[in-house]
């Protein structure tokens, strides 16, 4: 608009076009979230979104009543907070999904709709992954996180919690192509390396998971890329000096999916990264007393 004064043109760096910047949550999902439209009387419009894995047309009501939900994440050891900590809310009711962040102070206050039910999950790299399920009808709207570290296993009285098979997740694990773990996900597992060292009594089962998205309907699926990267993590602990009677490595496939994504079921993408997973189980007789964490003297492991 020719007529619009150049100061105001918010959009424009002088004669050229900024670079387009997504606007993130509350305004856009994890979803490729498009072409929305509101209604002249602003009480609601619609959206094209693929939240539920194809394009679908949703309608979206103003609603000024939201419920204001606080997190306070912290570390398991020292209590100290936690800033810039990933956290990913998925929408129970319609399959929306956010990332969001803690702030410096370990905090995060975010303005939720009503009477819902999210999945909420806490992946730090280098800490063991965090998972609950909250409701915005909550009487007392606030989640207090405390983030453990893997060397955290050491201390006896938080590994007891995982002994016996509970499972857990080391966040911060990635693959390079189909079943090559990246330079960052090893010095994530060099912890666990220690515990296991220090803990020779201690079995522990790599359990390795698949989503379904290269599978369709008819197809007859295998546990090929879970058991390469079950194979994979027990290579490198391996080789990193962990006793082979500790280690069992199992791809398990899609057999044991977390939600409704099989085969030929569209799903957004978020949806099949919470199928593809590596768990870990411990079983066994820990060494470790109450209460220590860096024992002395031990070397730490490197490659």
């Amino acid at each position: 608009d020719p007529t619009v004064k150049p100061e105001a043109r918010h959009w424009r760096d002088g004669d050229a076009w900024k670079t387009p910047v997504r606007m993130a949550f509350p305004i856009n999902s994890l979803a490729d979230d498009y072409a929305f439209a509101m209604e002249p009387d602003g009480t609601h419009g619609f959206i094209c979104s693929n939240r539920e894995g194809f394009d679908e047309i949703f309608r979206v009501e103003h609603n000024e009543d939201v419920a204001a939900f606080n997190v306070v994440v912290t570390d398991y050891a020292t209590g100290e907070a936690l800033p810039r900590v990933p956290i990913r809310w998925i929408d129970l009711k319609d399959g929306s999904a956010w990332d969001t962040r803690t702030s410096l102070d370990g905090t995060l206050s975010i303005d939720l709709p009503p009477n819902r039910g999210f999945q909420v999950v806490c992946a730090l790299p280098g800490y063991l992954v965090t998972r609950k399920f909250i409701t915005t009808d909550a009487t007392e709207p606030i989640w207090e996180v405390e983030l453990a570290k893997i060397k955290t296993l050491n201390d006896k009285r938080f590994a007891d919690r995982w002994m016996g098979g509970t499972p857990f997740e080391i966040a911060g694990l990635e693959w390079e192509a189909e079943a090559q773990l990246t330079r960052e996900s090893e010095v994530n597992l060099y912890d666990l390396v220690d515990f296991l060292k220090l803990n020779p009594e201690v079995f522990l089962e790599i359990r390795t998971h698949e989503d379904a998205s290269a599978w369709d309907l008819f197809d007859q699926p295998t546990n090929r890329v879970s058991k390469l990267r079950a194979i994979e993590v027990e290579s490198f602990l391996l080789k990193a000096g962990v006793s082979s009677k500790q280690l069992i490595s199992v791809g398990k496939g899609i057999d044991e999916l977390r939600n409704g994504c099989l085969p030929g079921e569209p799903c957004a993408f978020y949806h099949h990264e919470d199928n593809a997973r590596t768990e870990f189980r411990i079983y066994g007789l820990l060494q470790q007393t109450p209460g220590q964490i860096d024992p002395v003297p031990f070397m730490k492991s490197d490659k």
